[in-house]
């Protein structure tokens, strides 16, 4: 519903390291023209697509959700600790992919100790 800004997947492509899922997922945190925002230990895990595991497996290309923290039109964001499992962009502010699983491996999940947007 474009009065409450629910994000729209209509002409959206995804894209993941397999290219495995057609379809865009839902967003596990979505921050929209706000500002001073704080977060303090996020877990968001996508551990299957189409009813498979295989998806979030260790050292598998965290294929299971394209996306999962969506920034827009906000600042003084900051989240402390956020874990994902699953997820290829852990962040994503203003359509741009600003942090990505390879970047911040931790064993099974992947983890950003602090982010900050303006």
């Amino acid at each position: 519903m474009s009065s409450l800004s629910d994000p729209d997947f209509t002409n959206a492509e995804e894209t993941t390291a397999t290219s495995a899922n057609s379809n865009v997922d839902g967003w596990g945190l979505r921050v929209v023209s706000s500002s001073d925002i704080l977060v303090y230990g996020a877990g968001h895990y996508s551990f299957f697509n189409t009813y498979s595991t295989t998806c979030s497996n260790q050292g598998n290309g965290e294929a299971c959700q394209g996306r999962i923290v969506d920034i827009e039109n906000s600042s003084g964001i900051s989240i402390y600790n956020l874990n994902t499992v699953g997820t290829t962009n852990m962040i994503t502010v203003n359509g741009n992919d600003v942090a990505k699983y390879a970047d911040n491996l931790d064993g099974f999940v992947d983890t950003i100790a602090l982010f900050r947007s303006g």
